[in-house]
């Protein structure tokens, strides 16, 4: 067990600034305590709402170890408990486990004897995977001719706008679904689709019973040239021939057409295609939804397969094709819900369409249902987003801020292919080093001002997310007794994303229900001043010492520390601050003749400390907030008295500070993308 601090008894004086109002607390005092162990206590009595954010604390510390050297980690786990305020012990047992004493007596542990291996990890549940395209193509193939409007233009559109490079054909031909290879992400085909026998009826055979096929027309109009190119792979079953209607246009005029086309068979897709690593397959056309077929694609390298279970109208396929893209993307351009919506993951955009019963869209054909199956295949049915997508952020609870949470959905770690960056109102990025990178999660460190934060994987960016940034000074000063002045100016660096957000698609917005938390800048500053006298019959008092101080943990000599939270429903912002010196008071004491027989030194400090009404947080300051989420400026005062050796001494304290309204470009952004539904 060890010993945090220690004090001189004598010296333990006042609760410095106990405002009989309730609003505020500050201590300037001697602060310390005793070691403690086996249930000692050498505290008050931690409120839940402190023990949670303890623990809140260590988990997320802990969290972010490598698990590769158990006793490296147990040793970075005490180092980090020793660090917190609301434990005054810790121990490593013989096992690797880490305990920990509360300063109110109660124990608690950290267990950190056994690494699980990856595969005691569950298998994620079907249809939550998270993985985007690593492959930058998109093909994107339109067979129904010319003059009529093109589901693969608007999806073009779409994409170009995301990172990806669309290869657009609206005349898809053969010899173009021979090209698509594993630098495809996207293939997506607006097409005519039917099922045929595979082999020649027979007496008694009926169409039902015999062995059926799909086919997926083409462009490609069937000419007596072709038909000795195309021989063997009609022969082959890689291909027939089908009369299609089309579009021509002649003359300024469209007409629509039957002609004979070229169409493609799974056989086709097993000879000639390739699609590309987490790969998205869109088969826009009647009865698509073929299991040969959908299995030929996955055998090729396709991740999520999308299909029509029946014969479905041109009308109702076109629009639900333009919404899924729109919302895989989050272009906010087929629907423009207010704020805009965030690209969200295809499984959650296909419970939607459920939900809404989009997925049966044809009131003509109500049966007919777009339906979707993802790989088997160990790794392969991976696809769930096709840009990275970003929901909320959140600033690391450390002792001292040191890191940014991004939450979200990125897919995996794409080691030089991805990048964290931040800016100012469209200004030049600043590349954040990133930490860890996980499919919902990515740690990166703390950037030195707000902005906006973007994801990028593969080329492909995800919507910004606005962190606000505050700066602003507070100002303490407590004057008396006699000529006794102590000042402290604390120059705040705060960094928060308090912006509402929506996990799934088409739920009411969260907000932070305790506020967006904060925690000390590493970047921050502040100043301090002691000086004056007292002097009595038994003693001298000698206040002394003044400078700048670094940031560091509660206790921490020399240093000062603040942490809080931001409550935009609320407007308003609790804050709990404290500074503390090595020395800053003498004292002399003397005998009847006025000789000093003894001379003590003490530490110096400043905190917040005392309970506040209305069931706030012990200890913290609740500071307004205005309608722009400025912090409104105010001021506190107070007078008390309290026992010097026999003298009864006077203090006058204040707290002081100006509205410090957020840095300007990184004030929250009403109409930003986040994760609305559609309207």
């Amino acid at each position: 067990m060890t010993e945090r601090h220690s004090r001189t008894e004598p010296l333990s004086r006042r609760g410095f600034l106990g405002i009989s109002t309730g609003l505020l607390g500050l201590s300037a005092g001697l602060l310390g305590c005793g070691g403690g162990g086996g249930g000692e206590v050498t505290g008050p009595p931690l409120s839940d709402d402190t023990r949670q954010a303890a623990l809140d604390a260590v988990a997320e510390f802990v969290g972010t170890l490598a698990h590769t050297d158990l006793a490296a980690d147990s040793a970075r786990i005490e180092a980090f408990l020793k660090g917190r305020p609301e434990f005054d012990a810790t121990t490593i047992a013989a096992d690797g486990n880490v305990w920990a004493h509360f300063t109110d007596g109660l124990i608690f542990g950290v267990f950190n004897n056994r690494t699980l291996t990856p595969s005691r990890f569950k298998t994620p549940p079907p249809g939550r995977a998270v993985e985007l395209p690593a492959a930058p193509r998109a093909d994107l193939f339109f067979a129904f001719g010319q003059g009529l409007t093109s589901s693969v233009d608007e999806v073009g559109g779409l994409l170009s706008g995301s990172g990806y490079a669309p290869n657009v054909s609206p005349a898809v031909g053969v010899e173009d679904l021979k090209s698509v290879n594993e630098s495809t992400g996207v293939f997506y085909i607006d097409a005519h689709g039917g099922l045929f026998p595979t082999a020649v009826a027979t007496r008694g055979i009926s169409f039902q019973s015999a062995p059926v096929s799909f086919a997926l027309s083409t462009s490609t109009t069937v000419t007596k040239a072709n038909l000795v190119t195309y021989a063997a792979d009609w022969r082959n079953g890689r291909m027939i021939a089908a009369i299609a209607t089309t579009g021509i246009q002649t003359a300024g005029a469209i007409s629509i057409v039957p002609k004979p086309v070229w169409c493609v068979t799974e056989k086709f897709v097993t000879q000639y295609m390739r699609f590309g690593e987490s790969s998205l397959i869109f088969i826009n056309a009647c009865t698509s939804y073929n299991n040969p077929f959908r299995q030929a694609c996955f055998a090729q390298g396709a991740s999520v397969y999308v299909g029509w279970s029946e014969s479905i109208g041109d009308t109702p396929s076109y629009r639900v094709a333009r919404l899924i893209f729109d919302e895989l993307v989050g272009a906010n351009k087929v629907v423009q819900p207010t704020p805009r919506q965030r690209p969200f993951d295809w499984p959650a955009i296909y419970n939607d369409l459920v939900k809404q019963g989009l997925d049966r869209p044809d009131s003509d054909r109500p049966t007919s249902q777009l339906l979707y199956a993802a790989n088997q295949a160990i790794g392969k049915g991976d696809f769930g987003i096709l840009t990275p997508s970003i929901e909320n952020l959140t600033i690391g609870r450390a002792t001292i801020s040191s890191s940014l949470g991004v939450r979200g959905n990125f897919g995996s770690d794409p080691g030089a292919e991805g990048r964290v960056t931040i800016s100012v109102a469209g200004g030049p990025e600043t590349v954040l080093n990133v930490l860890s990178w996980q499919p919902t999660q990515i740690t990166c460190e703390l950037p030195t001002h707000g902005g906006d934060v973007v994801v990028t994987a593969f080329q492909r960016r995800s919507n910004p997310r606005r962190l606000t940034e505050w700066r602003g000074t507070f100002h303490y000063q407590g004057t008396g007794p006699e000529s006794h002045v102590e000042t402290l100016a604390m120059n705040l660096h705060i960094l928060a994303d308090i912006q509402s957000h929506r996990s799934e698609i088409a739920q009411p917005l969260t907000t932070l229900t305790q506020g967006a938390a904060f925690n000390t800048f590493p970047g921050a500053t502040a100043t301090y001043g002691n000086s004056g006298s007292h002097t009595s019959a038994q003693s001298d008092w000698t206040w002394f010492g003044g400078g700048s101080l670094t940031p560091g943990s509660f206790g921490v000599s020399p240093g000062f520390h603040y942490e809080g939270s931001l409550d935009p429903l609320a407007k308003n912002m609790k804050l709990y601050f404290s500074m503390q010196v090595p020395e800053g008071l003498t004292i002399d004491t003397k005998d009847s003749s006025g000789k000093i027989v003894e001379t003590r030194t003490g530490s110096f400090s400043i905190t917040t400390n005392v309970q506040l009404p209305n069931n706030q947080v012990a200890g913290k300051l609740t500071l307004a907030m205005g309608d722009s989420f400025e912090i409104l400026g105010g001021s506190i005062q107070d007078a008390y008295k309290f026992k010097l050796d026999d003298d009864t001494a006077t203090t006058s304290t204040s707290l002081t500070w100006a509205t410090i309204p957020p840095t300007p470009g990184t004030q929250p952004d009403p109409g930003a993308a986040r994760s609305v539904g559609r309207p």
